[in-house]
């Protein structure tokens, strides 16, 4: 049959069939750990960003929380050099207080900023009845 022709069915002709190259059946290299390493990687990352973008806090959440931070790091800092005799002087018990305070109330700070947004995620009465 000229390739110029027609087949019956209604298709052009083609070229005779090529053998299939050697190997061709094979199956692919197995991935090696650090490509699987950098696919998991990939995917958590992934699934990090598309999280993050969803629970983010907004920038008036930011500016209430620095002042509601230094108010509270004041008052914890004043009750705590007040109350904190150590023998060493009220100026060292006073910023010994007020470096506790900040410690502690910025870790507060940090998971009350990341709760907050999930909660806000989950269903009414679930969150109402975990509280």
């Amino acid at each position: 049959m000229d390739h110029d022709e027609a087949k019956p069915d209604g298709f052009a002709a083609t070229e005779p069939e090529q053998a299939e190259a050697p190997g061709a059946f094979e199956r692919p290299a197995k991935p090696t750990v650090l490509e699987r390493l950098r696919r998991a990687w990939r995917a958590v990352s992934d699934w990090f960003r598309a999280f993050w973008l969803d629970v983010r806090p907004s920038d008036a959440a930011g500016y209430g929380a620095r002042r509601g931070f230094l108010a509270a790091a004041v008052v914890a800092a004043y009750v705590g050099g007040r109350f904190l005799e150590s023998g060493f002087g009220g100026w060292i018990d006073y910023a010994f207080a007020f470096l506790v305070a900040a410690l502690v109330i910025g870790i507060c700070l940090l998971v009350v900023l990341l709760l907050v947004p999930i909660a806000r995620k989950l269903p009414r009465l679930t969150t109402a009845i975990a509280v």
